[in-house]
């Protein structure tokens, strides 16, 4: 038998480092945002 793992989401670690921001403010139906990525993603793209 395995042990128990805690279960953790996986916003909660893209949060945590610094990947995703959570641009809401609320418990619920939560919107994200990548912004720092795509900025990244789409320099030189202009």
């Amino acid at each position: 038998m395995r042990p128990h793992r805690q279960y953790r989401p996986r916003r909660a670690v893209l949060v945590e480092q610094g990947i995703v921001s959570e641009i809401t403010g609320h418990r619920r139906n939560r919107i994200f945002s990548y912004t720092e990525h795509l900025r990244t993603l789409n320099e030189g793209t202009e």
